[in-house]
């Protein structure tokens, strides 16, 4: 009798299909979603609508949310990063964990 173990066990082929948004072939539907940081069900629809050239390039327009530093108040959270020179995805993960080194920040009162 043979043992085997994990490492030895014989893959089963891929049954993902590639594909090709904008010019890059994306080895699968998931990704593709990964990599355009969009769901995977956004790529399945753009892909059953004829439109994967469209995929990830438009976000639905959320309400700007102000914030406070240093005592000045911003109309968004873009708008206070680029002030403080920061991009605005680590300004926003800094800002909500309320992590800035010499900076105060406080959430506008409404």
């Amino acid at each position: 009798m043979t043992m085997t173990n994990a490492s030895s066990t014989p893959r089963l082929p891929s049954t993902a299909t590639p594909i090709r948004i904008r010019g890059t072939v994306y080895p699968s539907m998931g990704a593709a979603a990964r990599s355009l940081r969009v769901h995977l069900t956004t790529v399945a629809r753009a892909l059953d609508a004829g439109r994967l050239e469209n995929v990830g390039l438009y976000r639905k327009a959320g309400k700007a949310r102000s914030c406070v530093v240093n005592g000045i108040e911003y109309p968004s959270m873009i708008k206070a990063a680029e002030a403080v020179g920061m991009d605005a995805e680590v300004f926003r993960r800094r800002y909500r964990e309320q992590v800035f080194s010499g900076a105060s920040i406080t959430h506008p009162t409404k």
